[in-house]
Formats: C-alpha cells, sequence, structure tokens
C-alpha cells in the first residue's frame, strides 16, 4: 500500500513534559486537516502500528470533539471506519510519542 501524507509531524515527548500542549497548539493553528494520532507506541497499539488499527480511536465520535480531540478541520462520512481513515491521504498527519527511548 502507499500512503500519501501531505506532512508528518513527529512530537517526541516525556510524560506531563508538556508535549500535548505543543500538539494541541500545532494543530489548533492549522488552517488544513490535522490528524492526530496521540501516543501512537502506548500499549495496547504498540504491536499494532503497522496494521493501522491506531486509526480506531480517530473514528471513535467520543474523540471528534472535547479534551480527547483527534480531528481538526477534518469532516468524516458518518460510515467512515478505521481502515478507511488509515489509506486515505491527510494534508497532516500529527503523531505525538510519550516516553519511547529513543
Amino acid at each position: 500500500m502507499n500512503y500519501r501524507n501531505e506532512t508528518a509531524i513527529w512530537v517526541y515527548h516525556l510524560k506531563r513534559g508538556g508535549g500535548h500542549a505543543v500538539v494541541n497548539w500545532i494543530a489548533r493553528n492549522s488552517d488544513r486537516q490535522v490528524f492526530h494520532l496521540n501516543n501512537a507506541f502506548s500499549k495496547p497499539l504498540k504491536a499494532r502500528w503497522r496494521g493501522e488499527k491506531v486509526f480506531r480511536r480517530i473514528t471513535d465520535p467520543e474523540h471528534y470533539g472535547g479534551p480527547g480531540r483527534r480531528l481538526y478541520n477534518v469532516e468524516l462520512p458518518p460510515d467512515a471506519g478505521w481502515r478507511q481513515v488509515a489509506r486515505m491521504p491527510k494534508d497532516v498527519l500529527l503523531t505525538n510519542i510519550e516516553n519511547f527511548p529513543l
């Protein structure tokens, strides 16, 4: 499969180190569509990164707004599942990783 994302931003930070404030600032100040993968390599999602199951959290309606927000300037079709979202081209894919050994 060939994924084409216009921009990919990776934010590495320590837990409770203020990284989410940076992620939110980037996403809210973008005038493009932003898909946010929060703590992409955390359990239980760690083993599923290559299988793209991390996008199931984005397609969960509970994460569309509020403190758990994952979509910025994005309107998904109501029947979109994580597989469709994983394959669609994205303007900005913003991923943050907490406490990951570099």
